[in-house]
């Protein structure tokens, strides 16, 4: 979850409702280098206000968008949820509402957990009611949720350097500090927790020192251990497709990239004008994009 924030919110335009299949239309580009035919399914502007997170929920076969609008740290209760079906026709628009600036999303059985600035607000997705708001003690900028088996919730806080943990209806913070490299994606695999770090030496406008890398944590041991060879860049979404090894997204650069289990990198998607927290539908082979500064969301076939 994420992204950069100078961009100054009075330039968002709120799109007109329309679905388009012509990736020709868009500034964004498959890479044309990828052994992979990647096209677009579907793209839409419906009710989009600085789309951050898209999650796919399986079992109700529908993707749930995180809306910021307004501004990433501004306590305004403005802030929605919609829901859209997998074909990307909005099904429920502001399902929830009355958040402030919501981003990461991630499901465990009946709940949806959202990341809310200094909260992580659980709420029952069969009534899309509000179950119970975590404070998290000292947080700056809550962003992406990734949850193990037994239902433990961890979410990153990139302007804080932490990630925080939710266990036994208690969140307290797990790890912090410089070699977290500002967190922001999460994802559990194998009872590791993979993180897509923004970068280190971050200035107030959100540009980095050192680009960020996608890592992994030992849950057993705590231990860091990196995946990519070299700082990527200002990472964002994160996702693991037993196809295509692990999907993640670029903010600032507007890029999606393929990373190999080994640590290789290719480029998939380049052009996106803030490329925010992707989701990923194993079954349909799709990835789902939000383009934040544009007000879009992207369905691409990989």
């Amino acid at each position: 979850m994420k992204f950069m924030f100078f961009i100054l919110l009075s330039s968002f335009l709120v799109m007109s409702c329309t679905h388009n299949h012509e990736s020709h239309q868009h500034n964004h580009h498959h890479d044309s280098a990828h052994p992979h035919k990647i096209t677009t399914e579907w793209t839409t502007s419906e009710g989009l206000k600085q789309p951050e997170s898209s999650y796919i929920h399986k079992q109700t076969r529908s993707l749930f968008v995180s809306n910021v609008n307004g501004g990433p740290l501004t306590k305004d209760y403005r802030g929605e949820i919609h829901v859209y079906d997998l074909k990307g026709r909005l099904k429920k628009k502001n399902w929830v509402k009355g958040l402030h600036a919501p981003k990461g999303l991630r499901a465990y059985k009946n709940t949806l957990y959202v990341a809310d600035i200094d909260s992580l607000v659980a709420i029952n997705i069969s009534t899309g009611k509000i179950i119970k708001k975590h404070p998290a003690p000292k947080a700056k900028l809550l962003n992406d949720i990734a949850i193990d088996k037994s239902g433990t919730v961890y979410v990153s806080d990139t302007i804080g350097g932490r990630i925080y943990r939710l266990k036994n209806n208690k969140i307290t913070s797990w790890m912090s500090g410089k070699t977290l490299e500002n967190p922001n994606g999460l994802f559990i695999k194998n009872n590791r927790l993979y993180v897509a770090a923004w970068g280190t030496g971050m200035a107030k406008d959100w540009s980095t020192k050192v680009p960020g890398n996608l890592y992994w944590i030992d849950l057993s041991t705590n231990q860091k251990h990196y995946l990519t060879k070299k700082p990527l860049g200002n990472l964002d979404g994160l996702e693991w497709s037993d196809k295509h090894g692990w999907l993640v997204s670029d903010w600032k650069a507007g890029k999606v990239f393929e990373i190999s289990s080994s640590g290789n990198v290719e480029t998939l998607i380049t052009g996106l004008k803030g490329a925010a927290d992707i989701g990923w539908n194993e079954t349909e082979n799709t990835l789902i994009v939000p383009e934040m500064n544009n007000n879009m969301i992207h369905s691409y076939k990989l």
